[in-house]
């Protein structure tokens, strides 16, 4: 995940710098009051828990692929807000060890979640490239099912909703007929997922949340 990070910073670090440098051009897309489109991208997930039982718990990261629908509403030249609805696929394990006896059990944290979120916004006017950060609530539904889950592997049991609170910064890039925005987005976890207490795997563990980095390209016209 830290490399992630670090790349996509890079990335969004010399956007910032090239839009310092760009001309004014006429507000097609940008100008209009409601933008529509889709997006895809790539997100990395990290787990946080306590440990409550005799194991030691260790998280280890997933990677998987979101896709979405966005909007942007401008309620000034500066100022929008942001509705969009993501299909979104985590992946993650925990790995439960224990001194007493030889013991080391992976646990699938595999959930696929349709997510809603309603970001308010705020973009720098007038260039080509324009900076933008945004950040709001999502709620996010589970939809995966224990018929979809492979049946050879053990999987933790989770909560059927989850809510967290996105920051994320990116860039609209003017084209003639459309934008293009790239967007590096941190999704914090506010409430606890851990499921069934009758089960084994969740009564070891409490407070688990789940947090997710994405890498966001948005098509908008």
């Amino acid at each position: 995940m830290k490399r992630t990070i670090s790349v996509t910073a890079f990335v969004l670090l010399n956007l910032f710098t090239f839009a310092q440098d760009n001309q004014e051009i006429p507000p097609t897309n940008v100008a209009k009051k409601a933008l529509y489109g889709f997006s895809c991208g790539y997100n990395a997930s990290k787990l946080t828990l306590d440990e409550v039982g005799t194991y030691c718990v260790s998280p280890i990261n997933g990677y998987g692929i979101n896709l979405g629908v966005v909007m942007d509403y401008h309620l000034t030249p500066t100022v929008f807000l942001n509705p969009d609805a993501r299909l979104v696929f985590h992946r993650g394990k925990l790995i439960y060890e224990t001194a007493s006896r030889p013991l080391e059990v992976e646990v699938e944290t595999e959930v696929t979640n349709v997510e809603f979120s309603l970001h308010i916004g705020y973009k720098l006017k007038g260039k080509k490239c324009r900076p933008y950060v945004l950040a709001g609530p999502n709620f996010k539904v589970n939809t995966i099912s224990e018929e979809e889950l492979n049946p050879n592997q053990i999987h933790m049991k989770m909560q059927p909703h989850d809510l967290a609170t996105d920051i994320g910064a990116g860039m609209v890039i003017s084209l003639p007929h459309f934008v293009i925005a790239p967007e590096l987005r941190y999704s914090i976890g506010m409430v606890d997922i851990n499921g069934s207490s009758a089960y084994f795997y969740n009564t070891s563990i409490a407070n688990l949340r789940r947090n997710s980095l994405m890498v966001i390209l948005n098509f908008k016209g």
